[in-house]
């Protein structure tokens, strides 16, 4: 007789073969190949499409336009006043448009600071630029037309702000210098114009410490955004890297509190800033550590559900966890990032790769526990969503789950054990599916695994039942059953009068009439 493990191992094998694994004919056999192939793990590609990328420069642009950018409550609110602003705009110019200044840039402002706040999209990104342009013509618009010089000094300090905008962060920084002198009685600017100048100035090798220095110096009388700024361009140092994210010298022991630290600060933010803080900590983390074996911090994975970096640090440790075969752990990353999302593709496709480390893990302990537990979750979850589509595929691959171990349970030299696991599991499924032509393959199994194992009451009941699809052969495979219960034998002895088996012998003679009564009808 087999031993439980090689029964085990020739079950897995038939399972993954049917899920679409790639499983070697020795594993059936429990040979030492056998066991290499069952612990290597399969190669799988990420799913979550994301380019990491440093947005220091977001961080300084919404300090520099803190105090003048007013709180826009809603999309709606938003979008009326793009149009209004837009249409502005395009009018600065014409006759109607030159009598008078019109600080058209403060809305502008309002809204730059509403896209930055959003989650990243394609859309929100064009309407940033776009509106970079706005504020550098409507403020420069403004400048020409003041006749106030602090105001005229402000519009043009926010003409620099636009030029930066528009050009991620590239230009606009030299001109802002010589408008210190004529807002010195704004600190609020000065000081955001020194901390965009440390921040160029910190970005270059040679002036590295000048423009950490000058960032540090006026860091506390800056708003939440320039604090991020300077604690994210510290870190860059800290951790050895270069403008461009290269590593050019050594990681420093306090170099993981200033990301520990931004990313505190983030989870009191709205979304689209959370993903700004924590697509730069990521962004420094990963280029600091290249290693694909290296697991991050966990304050870089807790939290923060449906942000997309962190999503992305999550699948990282996750895969690190598939190449070392630890199933469990990285389907509960994959949980977690599946947690926040909405019904749609991207929901399915995280799913998809939950169930299949699910099987994975199947396949390497045996534990249907596990694996009913998430189907019952998966099921749960996409019932609402229709019969269709992910909820088939993940039926049916169970299905094939539960087959298997039925047929592992038929077997000759199947463990006790596995039987009635078989018959647990596959009872508990069953009991669930309403769909007759389903859930027949399964019950027809299950009466057999009943039978072998003497369990005639319940192999009777199973055949009655699926007697309902297929009469003729289930009421006979029903009589076979019911004949074991009333110790009836094919050649009866009818001078014996015992009055033993009398119901069982009734429910007989009951399915034999029903049979009758079926042959008198065709």
């Amino acid at each position: 007789m087999k031993s439980l493990s090689l029964i085990k191992i020739s079950l897995l094998a038939s399972v993954l073969l049917s899920s679409g694994y790639s499983v070697t004919a020795e594993a059936a056999k429990g040979s030492p190949a056998a066991a290499a192939s069952v612990k290597s793990a399969p190669t799988f590609e990420p799913i979550i499409a994301h380019e990491l990328s440093l947005n220091i420069s977001y961080l300084l642009t919404l300090n520099s336009i803190d105090k003048d950018a007013k709180k826009i409550q809603s999309p709606e609110e938003a979008a009326t006043l793009y149009a209004s602003t837009d249409a502005a705009i395009k009018a600065l110019g014409t006759e109607d448009h030159k009598a008078a200044p019109l600080p058209i840039y403060k809305d502008v402002l309002s809204l730059i600071q509403f896209y930055m706040g959003r989650v990243p999209n394609k859309d929100n990104t064009a309407k940033i630029k776009n509106l970079g342009d706005s504020l550098e013509k409507s403020a420069a618009n403004f400048a020409a037309l003041t006749k106030n010089t602090v105001q005229q000094a402000q519009a043009l300090y926010y003409v620099q702000i636009g030029k930066y905008i528009k050009s991620d962060g590239t230009d606009g920084i030299s001109d802002l210098i010589p408008l210190k002198d004529k807002l010195k009685d704004n600190k609020d600017m000065v000081n955001a114009i020194d901390l965009m100048v440390g921040y160029s100035l910190a970005s270059s090798p040679s002036s590295q410490a000048q423009g950490l220095q000058t960032m540090a110096r006026v860091n506390n009388d800056v708003s939440i955004y320039g604090r991020l700024a300077t604690k994210l361009s510290e870190a860059v140092i800290e951790f050895g890297l270069d403008a461009d994210g290269q590593s050019v010298g050594a990681i420093k022991s306090t170099a993981e509190s200033k990301l520990s630290y931004c990313v505190q600060l983030a989870r009191a933010m709205p979304a689209g800033l959370q993903h700004i803080v924590m697509n730069s900590a990521a962004y420094i983390w990963v280029k600091a550590n290249p290693n694909d074996d290296k697991r991050s911090p966990a304050f870089m994975k807790d939290g923060f559900p449906a942000v997309v970096p962190v999503d992305f640090m999550r699948e990282r440790d996750a895969l690190i966890e598939l190449r070392a075969a630890n199933y469990q752990a990285a389907s509960a990353l994959y949980k977690k990032i599946a947690s926040a999302y909405q019904p749609g593709p991207a929901q399915s496709a995280v799913d998809s790769r939950i169930w299949e480390l699910d099987i994975l893990q199947f396949q390497k302990t045996g534990s249907m526990t596990e694996l009913e537990a998430s189907f019952a979750a998966l099921r749960a979850k996409y019932l609402p969503q229709g019969k269709k589509g992910f909820y088939a595929m993940v039926g049916d691959s169970y299905r094939k789950v539960l087959d298997s171990n039925l047929d592992a349970g038929l077997s000759p030299q199947g463990a006790a054990a596995q039987k009635t696991m078989a018959i647990q599991f596959a009872t508990k499924y069953l009991a669930t599916e309403q769909d007759r032509v389903i859930a027949y393959p399964l019950k027809a199994k299950l009466a057999l695994l009943y039978r072998s194992q003497k369990m005639f009451r319940e192999a009777v009941e199973t055949y009655l039942d699926i007697a309902k699809d297929q009469p003729l052969k289930n009421y006979v495979m029903a009589i076979e059953s019911q004949s074991q219960l009333a110790s009836w034998s094919n050649i009866p002895d009818f001078t014996n009068k015992s009055k033993d088996k009398v119901p069982e012998r009734q429910k007989l003679l009951s399915i034999y009439e029903t049979v009758g009564s079926i042959n008198k009808n065709t």
